[in-house]
Formats: C-alpha cells, structure tokens, sequence
C-alpha cells in the first residue's frame, strides 16, 4: 500500500507524524540496547543524560530543562530508580524538593551507554544528513513555533 494517510492529511498530520517517527527510532534505540546487552528504556534518555551532565538535579529543575512535566519526571525518576539507575535524596538547599542523582550502577551503565548512544547518533545523525535539509534547525523552529 503506498498511500499514507497522515502524509495526506498535510499539517493536520504533523504531531502524528512526529509520533510516528519518534516510534521508529524508539524501537531502533530498544535494539541498540539490547544487542549491547545493556537494561535501558530509551524513554529515561533524556532525564538519564540530564542527570550525568548536571551531576545530579531536583525534580523541578529537571521538569524545566526538560520542558516536561513535574509529574513526567517524577514517574521516569521511579521507573529509572526501580532500575537501580538513579536514587532520589533530600536537597539539602530545600528541604520540600528531592534531588535525583545517579547510582554506582547508573554511572557503570552510563559507561556501556556511551557506545551504543555515539552509534545511534552517528546513524541518525547520517539519516538527517542523506535529506540534504538542517533537520535539527527546523525542528527547532517549529518548535519555537508551537510554544
């Protein structure tokens, strides 16, 4: 079948595209990790990567790098604590917010992460490249946009 719907649909189709497409390189990120043989949700990537570039960050501080929800954040910290990946702590600077830092087995698994995260980069970022379009500059765009 070569007719598609949601390319049909035009702009209407846009966020389900976006979906979609996000589908796709999801269940290439679950591969990469399981061929590396590493236990990782591709969903904790961005909280994960959050943490180990800051060394560690509130709930809300996180919510607002990541421009999602507290309650996103919170469920992702519980499932990536529910790992072993991340642990949650008092924030000794305010008592009302937990802090989220990485676990000995969240740094180890941040080890074995790197490889499979500079391939999936290497090969989508060849994806972007063979369009001959600045992908990224666009999405940013829109999304500035869509705000």
């Amino acid at each position: 079948m070569d007719y598609d719907h949601l390319r049909a649909l035009g702009p209407l189709g846009l966020a389900n595209r976006f979906r979609r497409i996000a589908e796709r390189l999801t269940a290439q990120a679950r591969s990469a990790h399981r061929e590396a043989d590493v236990d990782f949700e591709p969903r904790w990537f961005p909280l994960f990567s959050l943490l180990l570039d800051a060394g560690g960050t509130t709930v809300g501080d996180a919510a607002r790098a990541l421009e999602i929800s507290h309650v996103a954040v919170s469920r992702t910290a519980s499932q990536m604590a529910k790992a072993g990946l991340i642990e949650r702590r008092d924030d000794p600077d305010d008592g009302r917010a937990t802090r989220l830092v990485l676990t000995p087995v969240g740094s180890r698994a941040a080890l074995e992460l790197d490889e499979v995260w500079d391939d999936l980069n290497r090969r989508w970022g060849g994806l972007i490249e063979a369009t001959g379009h600045d992908l990224l500059a666009v999405l940013d765009a829109v999304e500035s946009a869509a705000t």
